[in-house]
């Protein structure tokens, strides 16, 4: 299952952004924001950024520690968004 989620974002991401260059000459930038969890991490270097505002009030944002989330993103070399 993992490989055929995998296989299918990657594919969703390379399709975006070669038809925002096609037909806009513009890069599309990404953000993966549905994993929180283990999983989370399974995807992130196909995205742009390592997370989406929806996700910060459920890690109890702005009473949350997010340290953990931002450092995990920087090592994939992402921004946290």
């Amino acid at each position: 299952m993992r490989s055929l989620e995998r296989n299918f974002f990657k594919q969703w991401a390379d399709q975006l952004r070669a038809y925002g260059l096609a037909n806009y000459n513009r890069i599309i930038y990404l953000s993966g924001n549905r994993y929180t969890g283990a999983r989370g991490w399974d995807i992130l270097d196909l995205f742009d950024f390592g997370m989406a505002e929806t996700f910060l009030d459920s890690l109890g944002w702005p009473y949350g520690h997010l340290t953990f989330v931002n450092k995990t993103i920087a090592n994939f070399d992402k921004k946290f968004f």
